[in-house]
């Protein structure tokens, strides 16, 4: 009997060990996807500079997803960086997305997101773990046109499908942090210090290069 049980406990030793790796391989491809699709975003050079100016948080989604056809249900795992008091890029904070529905394209079932939230609104509340797209902040139609002038407040959202960048709308937009992917990535860590731009030595590499994207 002691076998068997100390048998089960080796188990279920192991099978956390192993879900505990697969999200830490999960939180890492995150922040590797959302590389490669903003990167793809800055290669096209098309995003007004007033966006880029007066941006407060840029939110990287890779491969948002309809989940209930028919409906519109959408989610999508990604990442954050919002601007420190400094106004310094703070670190990567993980979001979950979810929403009703996805104007990229007709008939898209998925495509990969990048919205630049303006004003301190936005910011707080990404901070505060919960964001929506509603009202004055509701999601607009990214625009790719040079001298296009960005509202004050609101949500530019660029969204790639079939590996074009357009401007895009989703409704009913939602924004929360993943605490999972967090703790996967960063293991003990205060969500005070991403905000602050603070990130363990560990994995400061992995997330460099995309920082170093990111408009000054």
């Amino acid at each position: 009997m002691k076998k068997i049980i100390v048998s089960l406990i080796c188990l279920a030793s192991l099978a956390n060990t192993s879900s505990a790796e697969t999200r830490v391989n999960d939180s890492s491809s995150t922040v590797s996807r959302a590389d490669e699709v903003y990167r793809a975003l800055v290669k096209e050079g098309k995003v007004p500079a007033s966006v880029l100016h007066n941006a407060k948080c840029i939110a990287v989604f890779p491969s948002v997803v309809t989940i209930a056809l028919g409906v519109g249900g959408l989610h999508g795992d990604g990442v954050a960086f919002c601007k420190t008091k400094g106004d310094n890029w703070g670190s990567p904070v993980f979001l979950d997305l979810n929403g009703a529905s996805l104007g990229v394209q007709a008939g898209a079932k998925s495509a990969d997101m990048v919205f630049y939230l303006l004003g301190e609104k936005s910011r707080e509340g990404i901070e505060k773990g919960s964001f929506t797209f509603t009202g004055e902040l509701s999601a607009v139609a990214g625009k790719f046109e040079e001298h296009y002038t960005a509202p004050t407040t609101g949500v530019i959202g660029y969204g790639r499908t079939g590996g074009v960048f357009a401007g895009a709308m989703v409704e009913g937009v939602s924004l929360s942090h993943d605490d999972d992917e967090q703790k996967a990535f960063y293991g003990t860590y205060d969500a005070n210090n991403l905000f602050e731009g603070k990130i363990p030595q560990q994995v400061a590499g992995a997330v460099t290069e995309l920082k170093k994207m990111l408009p000054s």
